[in-house]
C-alpha cells in the first residue's frame, strides 16, 4: 500500500515534466527594414508554435512557413525559401545569417520583436 502511495505522485510529476518537454518555439512578431538592390522594403515575420507567415499591413500575406529553433539558431522556411536567423537579445531580435536568392542580399538585417 505505501509503494501505490508513492508511485502514483512520482508518476504524475514525470507526467508533468514530460508533456512540458517538446521542441523550442518562437512566439511573436518581428519586423526588419530591408534594403535590396536599392529597393527598401519592410517585411514582419508572425512566429506562432512551429509555423511562421509574412504579415502585410497586420494581416496573413503568402504561405505558412515553417522554422526550427535551434540554440540561437532559426531555420525558417517558407515557400522553399530558406532564411537563416541568430536570435539575439534575449529573443528579442533577429539577424539574418544566411539566405537563398536575393534574399541572400538581406544578411546582417535585424528583426525587432514588436509590443505585444
Amino acid at each position: 500500500m505505501a509503494k501505490k502511495i508513492l508511485f502514483i505522485p512520482i508518476l504524475l510529476s514525470t507526467l508533468l515534466i514530460l508533456t512540458g518537454c517538446g521542441a523550442p518555439s518562437l512566439h511573436g512578431t518581428y519586423r526588419g527594414h530591408l534594403n535590396l538592390i536599392g529597393t527598401k522594403s519592410t517585411e514582419t515575420l508572425a512566429f506562432n508554435g512551429h509555423r511562421v507567415r509574412v504579415l502585410k499591413n497586420g494581416v496573413p500575406a503568402g504561405p505558412t512557413g515553417t522554422y526550427v529553433l535551434t540554440g540561437n539558431k532559426v531555420t525558417v522556411n517558407i515557400d522553399n525559401v530558406h532564411t537563416t536567423f541568430n536570435l539575439v537579445n534575449h529573443q528579442k531580435a533577429l539577424v539574418v545569417t544566411d539566405a537563398d536568392g536575393i534574399k541572400a542580399l538581406a544578411k546582417g538585417t535585424t528583426y525587432h520583436e514588436l509590443s505585444k
